[in-house]
């Protein structure tokens, strides 16, 4: 009998956490649909994104195990984590590394084995980290980091797990043509939920929801600029949802808000703060429409989470989520104000009967990225040795 491939996922944060985001479903997601062909186990830290204290659920610097979560949740310095790395390391085919600028748990990894201390294959999944929109961010100290890495060939022999063509076409013009790269798209966690899709629209009126981090990648403040341009007579609520990430940035927000309501009298923002991943579903299904004019995503974890109970989605062009239009589940546009409120406009005017077609047609096409078995099969190649 074939002995089933063993990998170690290192990532930052993970469940319970859920403010870091997409990673974490894409792990999860990682985890539950492979979980029949290759062990997994996941390396994190005991605290979620931002938090000063640990999870109260579990325990730290040992293998929790509960619902096989197959976790190792790490308190402790330096010294005992390349210790506990470079001998766990041993124990795998795979160690798999969820970025590429992080320097705990990927930067350092890739020392390890550039020096010989960890002998075992590396998979690096950027996570979009070589985006425009995210490389733009910082982007003089990422292009000397890329530049100085290169310059001693750092990366040799890493495999790399591109999520997206556009990812994959950056790594191979960054790294080299003949580097080893993996395109396999990214997967959801989720299951369609038909029971959440019975969301009425009134036409007339239009109930959005935002829900990602308030950092500057997730382009609140673009949204925010766009309603101040909306005709006067459309009735639009906007909630948001999510981690303030960057303060500064959440207080040039607040000014946008605070202009919308000072001249926008049909037209509300609400911020209702962070939201624990298990309720995603039952608070955004009460809305009309999804949205994410993101300046970026390998993925877009929420936008999954939207169509998987219905709900249509507007966000940018610069996602994996393409044809949302022709597909009649949503609209993905460029990032042009005056197109988003176009956008925008037709859908404070959209019939229920109009609004009741988009949400079958949103459970169709989750029904088929969410049982994808080509998807799994790259997936399966990806681990192979």
């Amino acid at each position: 009998m074939m002995l089933r491939n063993k990998v170690l996922i290192l990532i930052n944060h993970y469940i319970p956490g859920y403010k870091y985001g997409g990673p974490i479903r894409s792990i999860q997601a990682i985890k539950s649909k492979l979980k029949n062909y290759i062990d997994f186990k996941i390396f994190t830290t005991d605290r979620d994104f931002g938090d000063k204290v640990p999870f109260e659920s579990i325990e730290a610097n040992t293998w929790n195990n509960e619902k096989n979560n197959d976790t190792y949740y790490f308190n402790g310095n330096l010294l005992r984590y390349f210790s506990f790395i470079i001998k766990e390391s041993k124990k795998y085919n795979f160690i798999y590394l969820n970025s590429f600028f992080n320097p705990l748990f990927s930067i350092s990894i890739v020392i390890l084995k550039y020096i010989g201390l960890i002998r075992r294959q590396i998979i690096l999944a950027p996570r979009g980290e070589f985006n425009l929109g995210a490389l733009d961010i910082k982007s003089g100290k990422k292009r000397f980091f890329i530049t100085m890495v290169k310059s001693i060939n750092l990366y040799k022999g890493v495999r790399w797990h591109a999520t997206t063509q556009e990812e994959l076409m950056s790594i191979k013009s960054i790294f080299g043509i003949n580097v080893e790269v993996y395109l396999a798209e990214g997967m959801s966690p989720k299951e369609v939920n038909r029971s959440l899709a019975l969301n009425s629209k009134v036409k007339g009126k239009l109930n959005l929801v935002f829900l990602a981090r308030i950092s500057k990648i997730k382009n609140l403040d673009f949204l925010l600029k766009t309603l101040l341009i909306v005709d006067d007579s459309k009735e639009i609520n906007l909630t948001v949802y999510g981690p303030i990430e960057n303060l500064e940035y959440w207080k040039e927000s607040q000014l946008l808000i605070n202009e919308i309501h000072r001249t926008k009298p049909l037209i509300k923002v609400l911020y209702e703060g962070e939201v624990d991943y298990i309720y995603v579903d039952s608070i955004i299904s009460r809305f009309d429409f999804y949205i994410l004019p993101t300046l970026g995503e390998n993925f877009g974890q929420s936008i999954a989470d939207a169509f998987s109970v219905g709900l249509p989605v507007i966000t940018s062009n610069k996602t994996p989520w393409t044809n949302l239009k022709n597909d009649g589940v949503g609209w993905d546009l460029p990032l042009n104000s005056l197109i988003f409120k176009d956008v925008l406009e037709e859908c404070v005017n959209m019939s229920n009967e109009q609004y009741f077609e988009m949400q079958n047609n949103c459970l169709n096409y989750a029904e088929k990225f969410l049982n994808n078995e080509v998807l799994l099969n790259k997936y399966l190649k990806l681990f192979k040795e």
